[in-house]
């Protein structure tokens, strides 16, 4: 199932510009069984890279340089040597999503200009806004609580990916106050009261960061067993080192 996923993401079907990268950093005195290399390697097509976490700063530099490469220089900071214990970190790994499309309804550039931004901060700045007046799939709705806001989807070229944005309705009602109400059932529910619509939209030019801790995601799934220290077993990942727990993060950059 992973394989046809990973297969589907990249496939060239799609249109836009998709690559998936998998490594695993692993500390250079220590081996790995071959089953579980030839297993990542089978559907993740995995790379075993070897670095010394003894020294963090240089092990950090060889994978920052890792994810940089892989993602067209998009992510060149992905871990700090803090996140490192020279005495116990064994096996970093990494997996990196790299995407370029092209929108299916585009922006004209000369169409971009300097426009107001309201911040959640509530302060106005002065931002590069793309623009353009075309035929969109959008629709409005409220959360629970009353809070009405409106959401449209932005289709790439390829079709079979688009960006999803919603704004609340009020301009003094904050996007962080329809934030808890957005999931994954939120969203499907979406797609049932869409309609096309000529819309006007202005969207700011932004890069996003965001670091999530999966800890307690993976524990909701059931996954529980990797972080108890008595009940945790990666016998199958080295014979050579004896990992007793992973702790799992995603960073993520738009």
């Amino acid at each position: 199932m992973l394989k046809r996923i990973n297969k589907a993401i990249v496939s060239k079907k799609n249109k836009d510009v998709v690559t998936m990268a998998n490594a695993m950093f692993v500390e250079k005195s220590s081996k790995l069984e071959a089953p579980f290399v030839a297993r990542n390697k089978d559907v993740f097509q995995c790379k075993v890279w070897n670095v010394s976490f003894e020294s963090p700063a240089s092990a950090c530099d060889s994978i920052n340089a890792w994810a940089k490469n892989e993602t067209r220089g998009m992510i060149d900071n992905l871990l700090s040597p803090d996140l490192i214990n020279s005495a116990l970190t064994k096996m970093v790994l990494v997996n990196a999503l790299y995407f370029k499309g092209l929108w299916k309804s585009r922006f004209r550039p000369e169409n971009t200009k300097k426009r107001t931004f309201v911040a959640a901060d509530g302060k106005s700045y002065q931002v590069p806004m793309l623009a353009q007046l075309s035929l969109f799939q959008s629709g409005s709705t409220s959360t629970p609580s009353g809070l009405w806001y409106n959401f449209i989807e932005l289709p790439y070229h390829g079709d079979s990916i688009s960006m999803l944005i919603a704004l609340p309705s009020e301009s003094s009602t904050p996007l962080s106050a329809i934030i808890p109400h957005i999931s994954t059932k939120t969203i499907d529910s979406w797609k049932s009261m869409m309609v096309p619509k000529r819309v006007q939209v202005i969207l700011p030019k932004f890069t996003a960061v965001t670091q999530t801790d999966l800890k307690e995601p993976l524990k909701a799934l059931g996954i529980v067993d990797m972080f108890d220290p008595l009940k945790a077993n990666f016998a199958k990942i080295s014979s050579t080192f004896s990992l007793k727990l992973i702790l799992q993060f995603v960073k993520t950059v738009l």
